[in-house]
């Protein structure tokens, strides 16, 4: 497919170059964002459905895995053969762990994204910022779990949110519904501040399907503002005929694509347009920085 097409037949394509100008665009991504990348068993990174195949087959649990969902799995892979959860974390570590991160977050990195809220516990988005810091859009990258408290004070930093926690803390991480159930029943501070700027501001969702994420199901329901003048964009290798029309009644535009031609296209676009929002150059921070000094200096002398 080619984007700038598929944007104009849809009517968006200023105001998506207008969004990512000005910095207005909050990224949501699901498993498929991450498939493209290498994990440290030289395999990519596996979407759920993958992951709970390979969880059957290395475990042996063939024999259990029709009688359970996945959060019986997680039970059973801990107890099953081992007296202790060290193996079974080290499995999650090498499954989640990236080793090798695809080629076009080149190119995510160097946009300036309002924030990043992600679904995936894996360290790609880590790695991508850290490998190509001379590429990125932003001085400041600060990472935070599902269960920090703690809200970004600089603006002119990227915050990236592990909703689903991150392989760091393998003891927190989110794949189960009981594991969502629990989120939901305890409001923590960062789904209450997604719910918060979901509805109002503009996303571009991509690697998820929605449907299976119940602690942000209620959300990711209700229909985007229409007062936005930037529309969110909902990007998925195939999207069901049967999901479109409740996509557009939600105000979400739909777009067929695997994630690398998605950015590879947008980045191209956006060099095009002038509209990667690229970072500010040290003689534009260092003018700043001189004008906020000027006025705490004045405001100090009376």
């Amino acid at each position: 497919m080619d984007l700038e097409k598929e944007l104009i037949n849809l009517g968006i394509k200023e105001q998506v170059l207008q969004g990512l100008k000005k910095r207005k665009y909050h990224i949501f991504l699901g498993a498929g964002a991450s498939a493209d990348s290498v994990n440290n068993l030289d395999k990519n990174i596996p979407v759920i459905s993958q992951f709970t195949k390979n969880l059957v087959k290395d475990f042996y649990l063939e024999d259990f895995y029709l009688k359970a969902d996945l959060n019986g799995l997680f039970e059973e892979c801990r107890l099953r053969n081992h007296k202790d959860e060290s193996f079974f974390y080290d499995y999650l570590r090498d499954t989640f762990r990236c080793r090798n991160v695809a080629k076009w977050y080149e190119k995510f990195v160097q946009f300036r994204w309002k924030q990043i809220w992600t679904l995936n516990v894996d360290n790609v988005l880590h790695k991508a910022y850290n490998e190509h810091k001379e590429k990125s859009a932003f001085l400041t990258t600060n990472f935070y779990n599902w269960d920090q408290n703690s809200i970004p004070e600089n603006s002119d930093d990227l915050s990236i949110v592990h909703l689903h926690g991150q392989i760091s803390h393998p003891d927190k991480m989110i794949f189960t519904p009981t594991n969502y159930q629990s989120l939901v029943e305890n409001k923590n501070t960062w789904h209450s501040i997604f719910e918060g700027i979901y509805e109002e501001s503009p996303f571009i969702i991509i690697g998820t399907r929605l449907s299976n994420e119940f602690d942000i199901a209620r959300t990711i329901n209700k229909s985007k503002s229409l007062s936005n003048e930037h529309p969110t964009l909902y990007i998925n290798r195939t999207i069901e005929d049967w999901q479109k029309p409740d996509f557009k009644r939600k105000n979400i535009h739909c777009i067929e694509m695997e994630a690398k031609d998605f950015f590879e296209q947008l980045y191209a676009l956006a060099e095009k347009n002038n509209a990667i929002g690229l970072m500010e150059s040290t003689k534009d921070i260092e003018l700043k920085i001189k004008d906020k000094w000027q006025k705490l200096s004045s405001r100090d002398d009376k």
